[in-house]
Formats: C-alpha cells, sequence, structure tokens
C-alpha cells in the first residue's frame, strides 16, 4: 500500500465499510485491501435498480466529494447504464451551514480584516450553502454585492478523498478485468481537475471575466462585476444579481416566454461557437430572468473550454444529425471517441438513424435535441465507444442549455433555432483570410510529415545496404488493401492539389491584377473555384 493509504487509514477504513454494508462486498474481496474487513453485507441487490439505489444511498453517506462524483457520472451516458444515471441524478449534498465565526475567520485570513471592516453590511445568516461554499449577502461602497466563501477545511477533505478514490480506481483496473475498458484512473484523474478547479476562486474570477468581455455587447445578457479587491483564494464577491428563477414564469405572457426561450438558445450558441468557454451546468438555479427580457448566468466554478477543432467536429455533428446523414454521423462519431474493441459500423448506423428518425417522425416541436444527444451516448456505451471527457461535459452543458430553455418556452422550435448559428459558424469556416490561414498550416504540417516520412525511408535504405533489414510478407486479402492503397494515394495527391490551388489563388488575389471575377482578380476565384471542386472529390472519395 502507498504511504498516503497509511497516512488516511481511518477514512480508508470507513470508505470501505460503508461501501461493504451497502452491497460492495464482491467487488472489494477481488481487490488486495490492508484491512480485515468482514465482507458480510447487509440489503444485496437483486438487480439493476437496487444496486443502483444502493449505490446512490453510499455516496450521500461517504460525503461531498463522492456526491459530486456520482453527479459527474450522472453525466457519462457512453459509460453509466440508464438506471444509474436515474437514480444517480437524485442525488443530494446534506449539509448544514458553516457557523458565522468561522466563517468570518476565512474572510479575516483571506482578505486581512473580518467582514464587518470590509463591509458596511454582511448577512448573519446564508443567501446559499453547498458542499464547497456558502454565499452571504453584503453591501460593498454602495453596492449590493454576493460574498461566496469556502468552507473551513474542504480543500484538505477532498484532496483525502480524491487520494483513496484515485486508490481503489487504480486497484480496480488492475485486479477487475471487466473494469479495463473503462479506464477508471483516467475518469478519477479527470473529475480531481474539475473539482480542483471548483476550490480555485480566482480562476472562478477569470471565468467571470472572461463571460463579462464575451457578452459585453450584448443586451440581453447579464453577467456580474467581480470585485478584485476583496476576493481571494477563498472568498469570491461579485455583484447581487436579482431575478426570478426560468423554472417560475407561469404569469409571462407567451410571446415574451418566446423571446426568452431565443435568447438562452443564442447565449449557449454564442458560449460555445464564439467565445470557446462555456457554462457547464446551466441549470434553472444558475439561470434569472432580470426583469422582462434579460437572462443573468450564475456560478462559474465549472466553466468548460473548446477549441477551434473541437468547434468544427461539433458543428459537423449537428449538422450530420439535422441533415439525416447517418454514414457521416458515424464516421464523425469514430473520429470523436474511443473504440474499445471491433465496431460492427452497420448496426450502429442503423441505430442511430433509428433514434434520429423517431424523432423527426415528431412535428419540429417535439424534436428533443438534448434527449437524442443523451440516447446517442447510450448507444456509444453499447458498442463500447467512449466518449472524450470534454465532449461529455459539453453534451452536459447543452442537454442542461435546452432543458431550460423548453423550462422558459415548452413549445420552442430548437432546429429552427439552432441551424442558422450552425450556418453562420460553417460559413465562417471558408472565410478568405481563415482558408488561407487554415492551408498554411495545413502545408507546414504535411512538409513536416513528408521530411520525417522521408527520414525514416533513409533510415530503412541503410538498413537494407547493411543487410538488417527484412521483410515477412503473407498474402492475405491483397486486392483489398492495394485498393484502399490506391485511395489513400487519391486522397493525398488531391489534398496536395488543393492546398496549392488556395495557396496560389491567395497570392494572386493578393496582387490585385485584372480581369476581374465577382471583384476579385479572375485567376485568383477560378483557382478558389477548382479547390472547392476538388475538395468536393475529396469528400466523395472518403464517404465510398
Amino acid at each position: 500500500m502507498s504511504y498516503f493509504a497509511l497516512r488516511h487509514a481511518r477514512r480508508f477504513h470507513d470508505v470501505l465499510r460503508i461501501l461493504v454494508r451497502y452491497g460492495y462486498g464482491p467487488l472489494l474481496e477481488r481487490l488486495p485491501l490492508p484491512f480485515n474487513l468482514s465482507f458480510r453485507r447487509r440489503g444485496v441487490a437483486t438487480s439493476g435498480e437496487e444496486l443502483a439505489r444502493q449505490t446512490r444511498l453510499a455516496l450521500e453517506e461517504l460525503g461531498p466529494t463522492y456526491v459530486k462524483a456520482g453527479q459527474m457520472m450522472s453525466t457519462r451516458y457512453d459509460l453509466v447504464p440508464p438506471a444509474f444515471i436515474d437514480e444517480l441524478k437524485n442525488l443530494q449534498e446534506n449539509v448544514a451551514p458553516v457557523p458565522l465565526e468561522e466563517i468570518r475567520q476565512v474572510v479575516t485570513d483571506e482578505l486581512g480584516a473580518p467582514p464587518d471592516e470590509i463591509f458596511s453590511e454582511f448577512s448573519e445568516k446564508p443567501l446559499a450553502s453547498a458542499s464547497i461554499a456558502q454565499v452571504h449577502t453584503a453591501v460593498y461602497r454602495d453596492t449590493k454585492v454576493v460574498v461566496k466563501i469556502q468552507r473551513p477545511g474542504i480543500a484538505r477533505t477532498i484532496e483525502q478523498d480524491m487520494e483513496i478514490v484515485a486508490l481503489l480506481a487504480g486497484l480496480i483496473d488492475e485486479h477487475v478485468s471487466e473494469a479495463k475498458p473503462y479506464g477508471l484512473p483516467g475518469m478519477v484523474r479527470e473529475f480531481g481537475r474539475g473539482l480542483r478547479g471548483e476550490l480555485d476562486f480566482e480562476r472562478e474570477a477569470d471565468n467571470v471575466e472572461v463571460f463579462r468581455t464575451g457578452f459585453a455587447d450584448d443586451p440581453n445578457i447579464v453577467i456580474p462585476q467581480v470585485f478584485r479587491e476583496v476576493s481571494g483564494d477563498r472568498v469570491l464577491t461579485l455583484s447581487h444579481i436579482r431575478g426570478r428563477r426560468v423554472d417560475d414564469l407561469s404569469f409571462f405572457p407567451p410571446d415574451r416566454r418566446r423571446q426568452l426561450a431565443r435568447v438562452a438558445v443564442d447565449m449557449s450558441m454564442h458560449q460555445v461557437f464564439e467565445l470557446g468557454a462555456y457554462h457547464v451546468d446551466p441549470h434553472p438555479g444558475n439561470l434569472l430572468v432580470v426583469g422582462l427580457d434579460k437572462l443573468a448566468i450564475l456560478d462559474y466554478g465549472m466553466v468548460g473550454l473548446i477549441d477551434e477543432g473541437s468547434i468544427n467536429d461539433l458543428v459537423d455533428l449537428f449538422l450530420a444529425l439535422m441533415e439525416r446523414d447517418y454514414a457521416f454521423l458515424v464516421e464523425i462519431l469514430l473520429e470523436i471517441g474511443q473504440p474499445r474493441g471491433d465496431i460492427n459500423v452497420q448496426e450502429l448506423r442503423h441505430e442511430l438513424m433509428e433514434l434520429v428518425e423517431h424523432n423527426y417522425a415528431k412535428d419540429l416541436q417535439g424534436f428533443n435535441l438534448g434527449q437524442v444527444l443523451i440516447f446517442m451516448m447510450q448507444i456509444l456505451r453499447r458498442h463500447r465507444i467512449t466518449m472524450p471527457a470534454s465532449y461529455i461535459s459539453l453534451v452536459r452543458a447543452l442537454v442542461a442549455a435546452e432543458s431550460s430553455a423548453r423550462m422558459i418556452y415548452p413549445d420552442l422550435r430548437l432546429a429552427d433555432e439552432i441551424r442558422p448559428r450552425l450556418r453562420s459558424v460553417l460559413f465562417r469556416k471558408w472565410d478568405w483570410t481563415d482558408l488561407r490561414s487554415s492551408a498554411t498550416v495545413g502545408i507546414r504540417r504535411l512538409l513536416r510529415r513528408f521530411s520525417h516520412w522521408t527520414g525514416q525511408l533513409g533510415s530503412l535504405v541503410d538498413r537494407a545496404d547493411r543487410g538488417e533489414f527484412s521483410i515477412k510478407f503473407q498474402h492475405v486479402g491483397l486486392e483489398s488493401f492495394l485498393g484502399g492503397l490506391e485511395k489513400i494515394a487519391q486522397r493525398i495527391s488531391l489534398a496536395v492539389l488543393i492546398a496549392a490551388l488556395i495557396i496560389g489563388g491567395s497570392l494572386i488575389i493578393q496582387f490585385d491584377r485584372p480581369p476581374y471575377l465577382l471583384g476579385y482578380p479572375a485567376l485568383g476565384m477560378v483557382s478558389y473555384i477548382g479547390a472547392l471542386i476538388l475538395g468536393a472529390i475529396l469528400v466523395s472519395i472518403g464517404r465510398r
């Protein structure tokens, strides 16, 4: 056993004892544990639903770290069976508020003075209390603010529990063969990064300011102001936003609710496709309606980042879903995901087609993109395809965002709302400046690979000259291999030609010489059109 297991022996023993009590004795018996435990267990589950319920109860008894782990697992539609997901969604954080004196001490340690000396008013009763922090209202320089204060000792507790969880995940991965494909240690590392991020209030302040800058020109979105001078590692002070929860709008007229739902959808699309940063958990408690036509976002402890490549993948994924291009949909999913064995592509495509067609059989109001994404993740789980944690986080955010938008206006035609945004992003990908930049990067990568390949080829030739090179050849299905090789050669040739046309056309356009076509030098435009036609041919070759 490692050193930390000895340091945390008492807590480790308590965790194991609780797991045994809730039916996990048979699993723990297979692990080389450092304690002599009695694996007699109470209330052994007789069904998957019962085991899921016992798992939820065990996590709630184990405490905040385990509750948050369960909440994270409830979003892993690609790994966790539906019965467990339904049960884990009901996890509750049973935490009592921290006494005021302890809260005052945290503020004093962080800001150098007690709250009564920093704020002209400071509420004794918390506005909200959760496992990591609790929130108090206050007044700072005549401005109403909320002060988020980290629970004393929570960072130490979480680190201790994360070490125990990591140890158990490693033991299970090593000694339980059925768990090997799930990559539990990697999942625990990903969860640990997210949880430690929630403890970093400086990073949360940065997240707020990223959103405040990103939505500065949108009059329909309200983002709180950060007061850096009265914030720190464990204290975060923000302007207090008053509003009404999005699940409490029954008295709003339908046209007003429809407009607010559109604002909510546009807000989510802007985060993902323009800002490159998205709120991971936009549930109704984190969205407020301010006045009659504005939306405010609260709680920036969990913010995900998305790069340009992932944005392009997501655009292609959504367009494939809405255009019902199932071959392309499977291609995208297999590029993004990680298969844990052989994949029956035809069966996968058929299941995805049944899922999407079932939803399109309803009218557009009934097309629930969130449900389609969830069921799609479950199909991937059955086919043993694991999606990257970043994509699961994004899917979770989009599902929650759609749920909140439909809560505002249930008859929202979501497909109609997101199509224009997807098309604008798609057209942006074909902007001449971006296209030149992408082509230049592509050519540089191709040249680097070509240099690497020639180096490897030279090494092989040298080995052959020294008589150190031999080939073991067996003819099995050579015809199909040669056919595939011919396709690869065609794709490489077309890709190089396309890149040459784009770069050449860009250079010609920069020289700006007549004759002109559509306001640009004709020869440059012809080069672009040729590249576009060859690109379409290249795509058609890839799909055959």
